[in-house]
């Protein structure tokens, strides 16, 4: 990929209103015909997506997942990051280097308590692998501080609106504002 100007362009206009902000990062993918790909990883507030080049030239969604759907995380080396589905589907993406591929696991996991400031994250995504040991160890304390850190701006009732828009995301229903009580 090119700049991140150009990730980002390519980001708005593949998801349009689907992306306000988030971290976006250039990755390498497998498509569905089982090449590799140079392509983009856009994370919003609730879902992962994979936007890799498509024949018309264009660019398009190969991949997307709401974090609910995570069951597990694994990167064994500094640059993977394999996804493990509840369906059972693995994604697997390589980035730059592993501070992107850290990033990337840390704005999940701080998105994720942001929606569910009182469940712990490890029974959300059940399995975390990261190698070296240290570093499992080292993301392991950060997920502790993290639980065990005091949530200031959770909103009315815990954070009912987030809860309740991710909850719609993930089983795609539609979001209903009246429902939320607060616009988020």
């Amino acid at each position: 990929m090119g700049s991140s100007e150009e990730s980002m362009e390519i980001v708005r206009d593949v998801l349009k209103d689907k992306f306000q902000h988030g971290l976006v990062k250039s990755v390498k993918s497998e498509n569905k015909q089982g090449k590799i790909e140079s392509g983009i990883l856009a994370l919003t507030a609730l879902r992962v997506f994979v936007i890799l080049p498509m024949k018309s030239g264009k660019h398009g969604i190969e991949h997307d997942f709401n974090y609910l759907e995570i069951k597990g995380i694994a990167s064994e080396k500094d640059k993977k990051l394999k996804f493990v589905l509840e369906n059972g589907k693995v994604v697997n993406v390589s980035t730059s280097n592993l501070e992107d591929t850290d990033s990337v696991i840390d704005y999940l996991t701080t998105s994720l308590k942001k929606v569910f400031p009182k469940t712990p994250i490890l029974r959300l995504i059940i399995n975390f692998q990261l190698e070296p040991n240290k570093r499992q160890m080292d993301f392991l304390e950060k997920l502790n501080k993290l639980d065990n850190s005091p949530q200031t701006d959770v909103g009315p009732c815990d954070g009912f609106s987030r809860m309740y828009a991710c909850m719609c995301d993930y089983m795609r229903l539609t979001y209903m504002p009246e429902v939320a009580w607060v616009s988020i």
